[in-house]
């Protein structure tokens, strides 16, 4: 298979990009307009990690969506598990993340409760951060969860169908293309980490009166910025482990169906693609923490919280 973008394809996915961004947003910005002055000016209040029915309705539809994937990834040949075995993982990560109010603040705390508050107060201000802002955490950890989701199902399923194609057929799999990689990898990596990116970077004001405070309590601009980077840090590995709770299972299913196809494929981890996506992940968000503190960093106290 030869990946081609043609002008027609490149138009439909921008097109569906914006009404899909559109009808994200049609929502919240019909709320703010409604929303009195009055309202808007007060201090905000605590975001609430629930799930709505709607959220409940998603959920559910997609766990069973991917429960009859799975179900039917056994009886079909190599060349459909090859071609939609992908599919697998990305649908549960969609349902994943629709039960992301739920699911991003236990993992986040799990994950910040392995280490004490008390190893250091670097520590100690990024891990009270990342569970105070439980609204920007989820925003900031689901979509790069996604894009490792699917950059982490679609190289292992490659690399388990090349295999699979090598033992029964005889012939070795073909290479690797860089450019179809680019183009296959490209877009979850570009739209998981601008939207983690600019979801934290968009708590900028919120964060400058923050560190206005915990600097008149004593601290200095070293450990604002130190704080910083271990927030991106929580942030990133909490996404990690979401992608990798999804993967586990999803994967194993994947296996299962094509060494009932091919017996003796085993089991192939393509980690190098998810890997990078990862890191890519974590200099965006330290870019987005980084930059508004060192900014922050220069601002008086005074000033800060004047306003």
């Amino acid at each position: 298979l030869e990946p081609v973008l043609s002008p027609a394809a490149g138009a439909a996915v921008m097109v569906f990009s914006i009404l899909l961004t559109l009808a994200g947003g049609f929502r919240p910005a019909r709320q703010a307009g409604a929303t009195p002055p009055i309202v808007a000016l007060r201090s905000p209040e605590t975001a609430r990690s629930g799930m709505g029915i709607l959220r409940w309705f998603w959920c559910a539809l997609l766990l069973a969506a991917g429960v009859g994937l799975s179900a039917g990834l056994q009886s079909v040949p190599l060349a459909g598990i090859g071609a939609n075995g992908f599919v697998v993982a990305f649908v549960f990560g969609c349902a994943a993340g629709a039960a992301g109010p739920l699911r991003c603040p236990l993992v986040l705390k799990a994950l910040t409760a392995c280490f004490p508050a008390s190893l250091s107060p670097e520590w100690f201000l990024a891990r009270n951060a990342a569970r105070h802002r439980v609204g920007q955490s989820a925003g900031a950890v689901i979509p790069l969860a996604l894009g490792l989701i699917l950059v982490g199902s679609f190289s292992t399923v490659l690399a388990l169908f090349q295999r699979a194609l090598a033992l029964s057929s005889d012939t070795p799999g073909q290479p690797s293309d860089t450019a179809a990689n680019l183009v296959i990898y490209g877009a979850p990596l570009l739209l998981a980490t601008a939207a983690a990116a600019v979801t934290v970077f968009m708590t900028g004001r919120a964060r400058e009166r923050e560190n206005a405070l915990v600097t008149a309590a004593g601290a200095t601009h070293s450990t604002i910025v130190r704080t910083a980077v271990l927030e991106a840090v929580v942030y990133t590995v909490t996404a990690a482990l979401l992608s990798v709770l999804v993967l586990v299972p999803s994967l194993a299913v994947v296996t299962t169906a094509i060494n009932r196809a091919v017996p003796g494929t085993g089991f192939v981890l393509g980690w190098l693609p998810w890997a990078g996506l990862a890191g890519v992940g974590l200099i965006a968000l330290l870019i987005s923490t980084v930059i508004p503190t060192l900014y922050a960093n220069r601002t008086s106290i005074r000033a800060a919280l004047a306003d």
